[in-house]
Parts: structure tokens; C-alpha cells; sequence
């Protein structure tokens, strides 16, 4: 899979979690330009960088050493960081949506 599909899908749910929280209204386009922005951001960013380190296009975030290993901090931050984190702040915003504002102790 794409490394910048992890990022994307991270985003996703980050996102649909702050609008789990209701503070906008769902289906709205007050809720979905952010959601659309958001997302879009992450893909183009993350296919941006993936695409520099492996083909080299610009130095902007350094070729790799050994040029074959394709290793970059960024990448590694947008790829295995940010959806680890993204997973965790779902959870947390999920955890006090069901018991805190639903009131609902089963889905834990």
C-alpha cells in the first residue's frame, strides 16, 4: 500500500472523530470543507515527500545514504508517526464521546 494512504487514512479518522464531538453539525459544509481540506493536505503532502525521496527530484528533504535505502526522517514521521498518533487521539476523543456525552458504558 501507499504510504500516503496510512496518512490519509489516519486523517480520516482523526477528522471524523473531532466531528463525532459535534460541534459542528454533521453533513454540513461548515464540517466538510475542514474534513476535504484536511485530508487532501495530508495525501498531497505525504505522496510529495514520498515521491522527492525516491526519485530525487529536489534535495529539499536530503537523498538518502545509501541512495537505495530511500530512508527519510519526514517520510518516517508522516507514514509511522502521525497514523500511531492519529490512532491514539482518536481513541481518547471516542472515549469521552460514548461514556461522557452519550452516556453509553457497552461499546468500550
Amino acid at each position: 500500500m501507499h504510504p500516503a494512504c496510512y496518512c490519509f487514512r489516519a486523517t480520516v479518522g482523526v477528522c471524523n472523530g473531532l466531528i463525532s464531538l459535534q460541534i459542528l453539525e454533521d453533513a454540513t459544509l461548515s464540517s466538510l470543507i475542514p474534513f476535504t481540506f484536511f485530508t487532501i493536505a495530508f495525501l498531497v503532502a505525504t505522496t510529495y515527500i514520498s515521491l522527492d525521496v525516491a526519485l530525487t527530484i529536489t534535495k529539499k528533504f536530503g537523498p538518502s545514504n545509501p541512495p537505495a535505502a530511500l530512508h527519510s526522517v519526514p517520510l518516517f514521521v508522516l507514514t509511522s508517526i502521525w497514523p500511531a498518533a492519529a490512532t491514539s487521539i482518536f481513541f481518547f476523543m471516542m472515549a469521552y464521546v460514548v461514556p461522557g456525552l452519550l452516556r453509553e458504558v457497552r461499546p468500550l
